[in-house]
């Protein structure tokens, strides 16, 4: 089993342009991809992101041919679901010099990852999923690490400054107008609206209640939820805040908005992993569960059991 740390090995990459895919999804997958930013600069990483979407239905090319690919962390190559992961590995992975899948989960796809060749390198985020790699995908070189969320500089994240809602409706309007796609690196205004009522409604109820709702219930409310019974003030904050992850702007604001709601909390509850990731950076109390298969057993398991003891896993 190889082990190493995630600035280490992007720091070994050299100053050779990269092309990094963000993987799309949920307020979670916006914490991966800001800290994934975050490390890129650490390491002074000469890195590209690109539109997945559009190189992915063909409507432009793109040549692998003698490039360093990167795929976001995550959890995008499961069940056998058609992920855009699977996809950016069927079309690149023959002819790419170099393609990287970030801290993962993984499992089935077993006819795709025996075809992965040497040029593969496949980063786990927990055991489970790196047996199953190694089992399946003997070619590739694989390493365990932790989740990309764990390296989170969240102090220069709270101390962050997002762009102003009247400039951000000017611009929005402008790029709208000139049909420029840099209308995307703004965090959608109409969220942020809802986020903004949503704010002020539990700051409302936390004034007026005795014990000051100290306690932030968040559980999915998704294809990975359980039987577990929800919560009447149960708030899914991954979706709440979910901005996107296709620019540096965006991801930020994501982080920004839900580090700051989780950190006017003690206690967390929630079987979300990147929530319970963030409510353990923030210093909260967390009671972790699991979803609907082993992920956030395994990253516990891997990465928070011996090293958050404010977080306790609840079965």
């Amino acid at each position: 089993m190889t082990e190493t740390n995630i600035y280490q090995y992007l720091n070994s990459l050299g100053q050779e342009t990269v092309y990094y895919f963000p993987n799309p999804g949920n307020g979670g997958d916006s914490l991966i991809a800001h800290a994934t930013y975050q490390i890129f600069k650490k390491c002074h990483l000469n890195y590209q992101i690109l539109n997945w979407q559009q190189i992915l239905n063909l409507q432009e090319k793109f040549y692998p041919v003698n490039k360093i690919l990167i795929y976001a962390g995550g959890g995008n190559l499961v069940n056998n679901n058609g992920s855009y992961c699977r996809r950016f590995l069927q079309s690149f992975h023959e002819h790419a010099k170099k393609l990287i899948i970030l801290p993962h989960t993984i499992n089935t796809n077993e006819d795709l990852l025996a075809k992965l060749g040497s040029n593969v390198e496949i980063i786990c985020r927990e055991e489970v999923s790196y047996n199953h790699v190694k089992k399946y995908a003997p070619k590739v070189n694989l390493m365990l690490m932790d989740d990309l969320a764990f390296s989170l500089d969240v102090t220069s994240t709270l101390l962050g400054k997002p762009t102003h809602f009247g400039k951000d409706l000017l611009w929005k309007a402008f790029y709208k107008l000139k049909n420029d796609e840099r209308m995307n690196t703004i965090p959608s205004l109409q969220k942020r609206i809802s986020n903004n009522i949503l704010t002020f409604q539990t700051s409302i109820k936390k004034i007026l209640s005795a014990d000051q709702n100290t306690v932030l219930n968040c559980f999915r409310i998704d294809s990975e939820k359980t039987d577990i019974s929800i919560p009447a003030d149960n708030i899914d904050l991954s979706k709440v805040f979910q901005y996107g992850t296709a620019s540096e702007t965006v991801a930020f604001y994501a982080s920004y908005r839900l580090l700051n709601f989780i950190n006017r909390y003690k206690e967390v509850r929630t079987n979300r992993l990147h929530l319970a990731i963030a409510g353990a950076l923030l210093g909260k109390s967390v009671k972790f569960y699991a979803n609907n298969y082993y992920k956030c057993e395994a990253v516990y398991q891997y990465s928070m059991k011996n090293r958050f003891p404010n977080v306790c896993w609840v079965k």
